[in-house]
This record gives structure tokens, sequence and C-alpha cells, in this order.
């Protein structure tokens, strides 16, 4: 008689391989549009100069016994960071590090959580409750459903034009028309989008491979004079639900593009802004993590693992961006896996 599969052998966990999403190959924005600034103090203010003084047109006419015409520099209103500490720990218990499966890699991944989970309410900071804010971006456009990117049939989807006007005016804006770096940055969805749009294949050159009209990057960035690297593509995410509750997936960026001039500029800076980070807490680095133990707390004391910053993601210029609002049909479930908002 043979034996069963279930007498030969009891099913265990694996001991090199464990089923887990790595958020670090989402590509994060926050540090891209927000260059890290080390700070002393948890809020100070940053003086800013009268763009329309520098530019005032004035008389100058000195001919004859005309008085010379005095002209001046003027100081516009400061401007303020106020970094809010964010903070996460998780509970490494003595018992479970002994007891957990070796895949699990308990204690480092308990670690690791606390890191991810500071960074993932960084990053939502930095792009949903400011990138994508029509209050901090004044410069923006909410497309409507015939200028939506994705609506292939419609005249008045134009992506090109409206990302070329939007980097025309970007640099215009900021005086930096030839040395401003320049980023653009949009969901996958959004690219894949591009990639079929009509109008963009209609400018691109057919590949005598015989494969067609292929957008690139490169082809892209060739067509807004930008850099291809400068072409950021993200399919960062998050959930939205509380621990327990039905998992809600979406993506940080959504169906809204930004492009901004990122560039810092040193004392005269004209970049987009800056992410503020107290260096009281941490030092250079934004993240302080420390371990400690209560006593108490089970049967051998329970071990923590903390991670905090202090940090503000502050515009400091908006006129160094331009927000483009819903350039896909968000309601499309189907498409778009109810990802994006």
């Amino acid at each position: 008689m043979a034996f069963s599969q279930s007498q030969l052998h009891a099913a265990q966990p694996l001991i090199d391989l464990c089923v887990a999403y790595k958020p670090e190959e989402d590509d994060y924005l926050r540090n891209v549009f927000f260059p890290r600034k080390a700070v002393s103090h948890l809020t100070d203010n940053i003086r800013a100069i009268s763009k329309g003084d520098i530019l005032r047109l004035y008389d100058l006419d000195a001919s004859g016994d005309s008085q010379v015409a005095e002209v001046q520099y003027r100081i516009a209103a400061n401007l303020t960071y106020n970094c809010n500490v964010l903070a996460s720990k998780a509970r490494i218990s003595p018992i479970d590090v002994v007891n957990a499966d070796a895949a699990l890699q308990h204690e480092l991944r308990q670690t690791k959580q606390a890191l991810l989970s500071l960074g993932i309410r960084m990053e939502y900071l930095a792009v949903n409750q400011t990138l994508r804010s029509t209050n901090v971006l004044t410069n923006n456009e909410t497309l409507t459903a015939a200028e939506r990117w994705d609506n292939f049939g419609s005249a008045s989807s134009q992506p090109i034009e409206d990302l070329q006007a939007a980097i025309a005016q970007v640099r215009i804006k900021t005086g930096k028309r030839k040395s401003g770096k320049i980023k653009v940055a949009m969901h996958e969805f959004t690219w894949m989008t591009l990639m079929q749009h009509p109008n963009i294949l209609d400018r691109v050159t057919f590949n005598p491979g015989g494969t067609g009209a292929i957008l690139t990057t490169d082809i892209l960035a060739q067509m807004l004079g930008v850099g291809a690297s400068d072409i950021l593509v993200t399919a960062s995410q998050y959930n939205s639900a509380d621990q327990g509750d039905t998992d809600a997936y979406k993506a940080f960026l959504g169906a809204d593009v930004v492009i901004a001039m990122v560039d810092d500029g040193g004392l005269d800076d004209q970049a987009l802004g800056h992410e503020f980070v107290f260096d009281g807490l941490a030092g250079e680095d934004p993240f302080l993590v420390r371990k400690w133990r209560e006593e108490g707390v089970g049967a051998l004391g329970m071990d923590f693992v903390g991670v905090a910053c202090a940090c503000d993601y502050k515009v400091t210029n908006a006129d160094a961006a331009f927000l483009f609002k819903g350039v896909l049909d968000v309601s499309d479930t189907e498409r778009y896996a109810s990802l994006i908002d």
C-alpha cells in the first residue's frame, strides 16, 4: 500500500521564502520635490524679497535738471516653516523573536515597519496634503471631462500642449528659462495613458522595425524640453483603511500631475520648496531610531523600537510649480482598479 502524502510530510513554512510587499521600489516623490534642509529650530521665518519690486518698470528719464529717480528692493512678507514631530514604535517581544519562523525575520521586519510607516506618513504629507493641494499650488488646472488625457476621442484632450504650457509657465515665472531643473511627476496609469494617446503617437516617427509609433520617456522629455531622468513615473500607494477594516489602496499622486522647478538655488532660492528637518532631534539624518526595554510587560519584559522625526514640507515659491488635477477619469475602476482619485 502506498504512503499518503500526509504521512510522509507535515507541511511547515519555508525558511527562505516569504511573500511581502516592498514599498521602497514604488518611487517616492517627497525628496525629489522637497530637497532636504536641516534647521536648528522647530520653527523659524524665511526672508523673502518682493519679485514685483525687483522687476518694477521705473521712469528713469534724467535729462535736463530732472531729479534722478530712486529705486530700491523691498522686503516681502516672511514665510514660516513649522516642523511637526512624527513618531512610531513597534514592539519586539523576546518570546516572539525566538518563536517566529525564520522566513519572517521578525525583529528586522518589525524594525523596518516602524521606518516604513513613518515614511508613508511623510509621503502623504508631502504629496497628498501639499503637492496635490490647490490651496498650496495656486497655479493649477482641473481638467474637464473633454480635456482628460484618457478621453482619446476628444479634440480637447491635448496632453502635450498642456504639459508644454505648464513647463513654460514655470520657467518664465521663476526666471529659470535656461537653467532651472524641471521635474514632471505622474502616476503609472497616467504614463500608460500617454503611451496610448493617439494625438501623441501621431507626433512620434514611425518605427522602421515594424512595431509602430512608440512613446518613451526619452522621447517625451525631448518634446517637453526636459531631461529624460526628469520624467518621474510613480506607483507609490498607501492603505487608507484602519487596521481590521477592508484594505483600501490608494495612489499618493492619483490622477494628478505635478510640474515643478526643484533646483536648490542657495541664498537666492527659486525652487518650489524644501523638506525642513529639525536637526536637534536626529542630527543630519531625519530619522531618530532607538530601542528600549519596558520591564513588567509580558513574562520577560518588552523591547520596543521607535522612530521619530520633525519635519515640514513647505512650499516657499508657489510660482515654481503647476498642478494638473484629474487628468484621468477616476470613475473607470475597471481600468484603474480604484487606485486613483
